[in-house]
């Protein structure tokens, strides 16, 4: 997304960006709230006072530091995984629920050994080796590529997740939030 607000700011340098990140919970929170004009959350959400738009599609993927390297080189099945210890958000998150789905529908429950607050403190943990890792793919393409982190050669699919931009239904964007939000749309790949 970094791109896409750089390329806006060049359009418009009078216009102020603040990001601020959060939970999806803690976002529709600051977005019903007034606090922010726009939220970009994962979906889906369940809230009447919100106005979806589809932004983004993400995959994701479990990856592990070179201590777990044998992960890499087999088809796991997440039977064989939950011998491992598993990194993830909080019970709170959206990617945390959709982490309990993937393995609930195997008839399987994932009790994370290490719950961290932000996707750097996720990705730092598979690097030393504390254990898999459930993050999303793009987010990781850089470390992937140089050997840093290595993804997890799960023997199913994990479906792609949607990201959307969300904004209050009954109150309209101020001109410089819907020139911002316009550009995001315009520039997403979906």
């Amino acid at each position: 997304m970094l791109p896409n607000i750089q390329t806006f700011q060049g359009l418009f340098p009078e216009i102020q960006i603040k990001l601020q990140h959060g939970s999806t919970p803690q976002i529709l929170d600051k977005l019903v709230n007034g606090l922010i004009d726009i939220g970009i959350v994962h979906l889906p959400i369940d809230e009447n006072q919100i106005k979806v738009t589809d932004y983004l599609s993400i995959s994701s993927t479990f990856i592990v530091g070179k201590k777990y390297h044998e992960l890499a080189k087999k088809p796991v099945s997440l039977e064989e995984m939950l011998k491992y210890p598993i990194i993830s958000f909080s019970e709170t998150s959206s990617s945390r629920r959709f982490l309990n789905q993937i393995f609930s529908r195997k008839g399987l429950e994932v009790k994370p050994d290490i719950e961290v607050g932000s996707v750097e403190l996720l990705i730092e943990c598979a690097k030393i080796g504390m254990g898999i890792a459930f993050v999303t793919k793009e987010l990781v393409l850089k470390e992937l590529s140089e050997g840093e982190l290595i993804e997890v050669c799960l023997n199913e699919q994990i479906e792609n997740r949607k990201i959307g931009l969300i904004t209050r239904n009954e109150i309209p964007l101020s001109v410089a939030a819907n020139n911002f939000f316009n550009h995001l749309v315009e520039t997403s790949h979906y």
